[in-house]
């Protein structure tokens, strides 16, 4: 559901500051006019809120996957210096 946020371009109305519109699909027409004093809208620029949450991102499980990699190289390349001594 994408969240945009619109600005009042009529000084006096109580939406001049800001305020936000949750269109239910992407196809949702944007509005136009106030709909409070029906004078023309400006839409506003803003960050947008992401939240990743669940397995498969980086923070929680490829980062994991890296450290184990890491240490299993780490692991052989004991094991084969070893073996050379040996020899």
């Amino acid at each position: 559901m994408p969240i945009y946020q619109y600005k009042c371009k009529n000084e006096k109305c109580e939406n001049h500051k800001g305020f936000e519109k949750i269109h239910f699909k992407v196809k949702d027409p944007k509005l136009t006019k106030c709909p409070v004093c029906k004078a023309e809208l400006e839409s506003m620029m803003s960050a947008p809120n992401i939240r990743f949450i669940g397995s498969g991102f980086y923070s929680t499980d490829y980062k994991n996957k890296v450290e184990e990699r890491k240490k299993k190289r780490e692991e052989k390349f004991k094991t084969k210096t070893d073996d050379k001594k040996k020899d």
